[in-house]
């Protein structure tokens, strides 16, 4: 089993593509990279047009993952078919996270995006409330933080989309309303220590 699961979510849409419709996907063919709660799976290599795929994909009858289905809706860009997954599974992934990986401690020095991120998020530590408020921009950071820990990765490419990320969490609370950044200490407790773990692992 992987640290956090990106090796288990990848196997899922294997299996799911060679039951569905026969064709063997490669890991490299699914990507992690996208913003909106979404793994991604390219197709165009296999000569097939995304849009004439999705009919034929029942991601309701996926493995489980977490002891639930994670995958509630398909879309199709140029090449590529996306999943999005429920809220229920990130909720499941953000307790898995928070149970699995060490408690953050301050950074002796505050140096990189990463470091006041990890600052910011530790005056939070007073936050309650579980799982992944039902709110988009909270999908988006928490999966642009996800996608940044993908053991497939290089060191590079890590270092790179962890300081992304990290610039993301400085500003997120521009993306909130005033309505929002009330609730926002009585929602995102679970949510900002999961977070607060990927950002060093």
């Amino acid at each position: 089993m992987s640290l956090i699961l990106h090796d288990e979510l990848r196997h899922l849409l294997t299996a799911l593509f060679e039951v569905n419709l026969g064709i063997a996907v490669k890991n490299s063919d699914i990507s992690f990279r996208s913003r909106h709660g979404e793994l991604s799976v390219t197709v165009i290599r296999y000569g097939c047009e995304a849009g004439d795929l999705i009919p034929k994909i029942k991601p309701e009858f996926t493995e489980y993952l977490l002891g639930i289905c994670p995958f509630e809706e398909l879309n199709a860009t140029i090449g590529h078919i996306n999943f999005k997954l429920k809220y229920d599974f990130l909720d499941l992934l953000i307790g898995y996270i928070s149970q699995k990986l060490p408690v953050p401690s301050l950074p002796t020095v505050l140096e990189t995006s990463r470091d006041y991120a990890v600052a910011k998020l530790l005056t939070q530590s007073g936050c309650t409330g579980m799982g992944c408020p039902r709110v988009g921009c909270y999908r988006e950071l928490f999966w642009e933080v996800y996608a940044a820990c993908d053991p497939q990765l290089s060191r590079k490419q890590r270092i790179n989309a962890i300081e992304n990320a990290s610039k993301h969490v400085l500003s997120f609370a521009r993306k909130l309303n005033d309505e929002q950044k009330i609730m926002h200490y009585s929602v995102a407790g679970e949510f900002n220590a999961a977070i607060l773990r990927l950002l060093l692992l």
